[in-house]
Order: C-alpha cells, then sequence, then structure tokens
C-alpha cells in the first residue's frame, strides 16, 4: 500500500507542474489565433478609415491610415481571448457534463458492451469471476463489466464517480491473450 500512496503524492505533483504548461499553451494559442486573425484583417481591409488632417497645408484633407502600421489592437485581443476562452469553457463543461453521468458514460463513450452476468463464454465468465471475487474482497457492489469488442490491445480500466456508479472495463485483446483457459497466446 506505501508504494500506492507515494504514486498518488507523484501524480498529484505532476499534476502541478502541468499547470503552468497548460497556461503556456492557452496563452500561445491565444497568441497564435490573434495573429492569424490580425493577418486576416489585415488582408481584408488595407485602409481601416480616415482622419481629419489637422494640418492646415493639408487643407483638411483625409489621409488614409494604413492597417500595418497598428499590430497591437485591444479589442481584436480581447475579441480572440473572449472566443478562446468561451470554447475552451463550453468543451470541458461538455465534457464533464458527458463524464458526470458515470462510469457507464465512459465505457460507452469508448465503445464498450456491457457483458451479461448470466455469460456462459468461457473467456467472460472468468473475467465476470475475478470482478466478483475482487469485489467481495474489497467489500463493494459488483460493478458492470464492460468489454471494448474492437480493442485487440491488452488494456483495461475502472471509472465511475463512486462506488455506486463504477464499471470496469476490459479489451478483448486481454481477455483473449490473458486469459487463463484461453489456450492462443
Amino acid at each position: 500500500m506505501k508504494d500506492f500512496f507515494a504514486r498518488q503524492a507523484q501524480a498529484r505533483l505532476n499534476t502541478r507542474r502541468l499547470v503552468p504548461y497548460f497556461l503556456l499553451a492557452f496563452a500561445g494559442t491565444v497568441a497564435a489565433l490573434y495573429f492569424s486573425a490580425w493577418l486576416a484583417w489585415a488582408a481584408a481591409t488595407p485602409l481601416i478609415g480616415f482622419v481629419r488632417s489637422v494640418n492646415a497645408e493639408a487643407g483638411g484633407q483625409q489621409a488614409p491610415i494604413r492597417f500595418l502600421n497598428r499590430f497591437w489592437i485591444p479589442e481584436l485581443f480581447l475579441g480572440v481571448l473572449s472566443a478562446t476562452a468561451l470554447l475552451m469553457i463550453g468543451g470541458s463543461m461538455s465534457k464533464f457534463r458527458q463524464l458526470g453521468k458515470g462510469g457507464r458514460a465512459v465505457a460507452l463513450a469508448l465503445g464498450g458492451h456491457r457483458l451479461d452476468p448470466q455469460s456462459d463464454q468461457p473467456d467472460e465468465r472468468q473475467l465476470l469471476n475475478v470482478v466478483e471475487e475482487m469485489s467481495i474482497a474489497s467489500g463493494i457492489p459488483v460493478p458492470e463489466v464492460y468489454t471494448l469488442e474492437g480493442e485487440d490491445s491488452i488494456n483495461a480500466f475502472a471509472a465511475g464517480h463512486g462506488i455506486d456508479d463504477a464499471v470496469v472495463g476490459v479489451t478483448r485483446g486481454a481477455l483473449r491473450y490473458l486469459s487463463g483457459m484461453n489456450s492462443r497466446a
């Protein structure tokens, strides 16, 4: 158990280290989008307006202001920053809402199929027995078990916010290659 808690502490530390990189990536995205928007604006509108010359020699003539002379446009920057932040927040809220439905939503999003608890397939039965034994040993209810049929790799996951909505997912490759009943290896 000591190794588990050490790894958990290391994972939290790694997460804290990633936050500045995320902020840098966000700032870089805003900068790149601002520059792209500025270039598009510069190409579409070579002249952004006219001002009256206060110079008496110009006789009140209007002189064009070239867009390329003005790189920093606060209104454009705020628009790009707002749009980027709204898209990021909207995407995050959408993903939180999707994942907020619990482990079943994660399994289904990955293409999982729920195993029938009464399955008579040897590899499925063995997986269901292992999950049931582990649940009994840990004193929690038996979670639903999903298989990822299209995945030939060896992988598995557990997902859910708590024991009430937890699921276990196992790839078909894990069942095929790690099954003690299966002679193919």
